[in-house]
């Protein structure tokens, strides 16, 4: 019986098995919330984000630039990663891959839920720095914040490609 050698190089290159490793890492929802000043002009950007990736994992939208796309829970507005040349952003706003939302972090994390850097948001006279602020991962079974069981399991899909340890 012949053997499958892949390197761990290879198999990362794939786009379907980069997805699945981008997702059961990421929190599948987060929260976006606030009591700071952000709270009074973005105030429709505040709420439950739900990953694309959750409901259809293959699909081509459910992901920009290598990292999971999040819709609102009640509105068309999206949280989703904008690559740049040095460094990307996270951004909330109505049209994913561009530029054009009110809220945005310069944390080049991998999940949003991770990002440590303050958010800032768009206000008449530029930028403006919310250390209120938060994103944060919602177990929906309990209703608390936490890190999701999902994460977890990651670990048991390098498993299944032979890879125990990085």
């Amino acid at each position: 019986m012949g053997s499958c050698s892949l390197s761990l190089k290879t198999l990362l290159t794939v786009p379907y098995v980069q997805r699945l490793l981008s997702f059961s890492a990421c929190c599948p929802t987060v929260s976006v919330t606030t009591t700071g000043s952000s709270n009074s002009t973005q105030f429709v950007r505040l709420g439950t984000y739900h990953a694309l990736a959750a409901t259809d994992p293959t699909s081509e939208e459910s992901y920009h630039a290598g990292r999971p796309v999040y819709v609102h829970a009640l509105r068309r507005e999206y949280l989703f990663y904008v690559p740049g040349r040095a460094r990307g952003l996270w951004m909330v706003g109505p049209r994913v891959g561009r530029f054009s939302g009110g809220l945005a972090n310069r944390g080049d994390d991998l999940c949003v839920d991770r990002v440590d850097r303050p958010w800032k948001f768009a206000d008449v006279g530029g930028w403006v720095t919310d250390p209120e602020l938060t994103v944060k991962c919602v177990n929906e079974t309990v209703g608390e914040f936490s890190m999701h069981p999902q994460a977890t399991r990651l670990g048991t899909i390098w498993a299944s490609f032979g890879l125990n340890s990085l």
